[in-house]
């Protein structure tokens, strides 16, 4: 049976590789400045490390996309790390966004444990600042085909929004379908 990468699968990769790329190219960017032989050579193992962990999560792609049959809509193969160094706007609009988002993970998930409502207000603020400016960054990214989302096929966001339904919907067609009322206990 062939392996198919599903729409999740392939929004999630393209993202995942996208940032890699960019993990890559800003560890290279650091390299030339770092003058700690330790450093030097923890960076060069961790560069090497991730370059092999791009070109493998490639290859895996490009095998399960050639044992599926093609689609119409396949945004094609994620290209292998080529040994061109530019940084291009596209590198730096992916790193652009994947510092935002990081940043606004990091501060929301600081502002759950916060206990200080000052400090937690700003935290929050914060994050959504962040998810601001990262929604700026992708926007940017798919206007200048740099990053465009894959499609869905026609039909298809009906279908999904005809699967939701409010609660109280819900609850009704659990209740038609089981027959039975649920009643709050006295």
């Amino acid at each position: 049976m062939a392996a198919d990468i599903g729409a999740h699968e392939r929004v999630e990769l393209r993202e995942l590789l996208a940032a890699s790329r960019s993990h890559i190219r800003t560890m290279k960017l650091y390299r030339p400045h770092i003058r700690d032989r330790q450093l030097a050579q923890i960076a060069d193992r961790q560069l090497q490390l991730a370059m092999e962990g791009y070109d493998r999560c490639v290859r895996a792609v490009q095998e399960a996309a050639a044992q599926a049959p093609p689609k119409a809509d396949d945004p094609g193969h994620p290209a292998p790390l080529g040994p061109d160094d530019r940084i291009t706007d596209a590198d730096a609009a992916v790193a652009l966004l994947n510092l935002h988002k990081t940043s606004a993970a990091m501060k929301f998930m600081a502002a759950l444990d916060c206990s200080q409502p000052q400090l937690r207000d700003t935290l929050l603020q914060g994050a959504l600042h962040c998810a601001e400016q990262a929604f700026e960054t992708s926007r940017y990214l798919n206007r200048n085909a740099d990053r465009q989302m894959p499609a869905m096929k026609e039909g298809t966001p009906e279908h999904l929004s005809g699967e939701m339904n409010p609660m109280n919907l819900w609850r009704q067609n659990a209740i038609a379908f089981h027959g039975h009322s649920i009643r709050k206990r006295e």
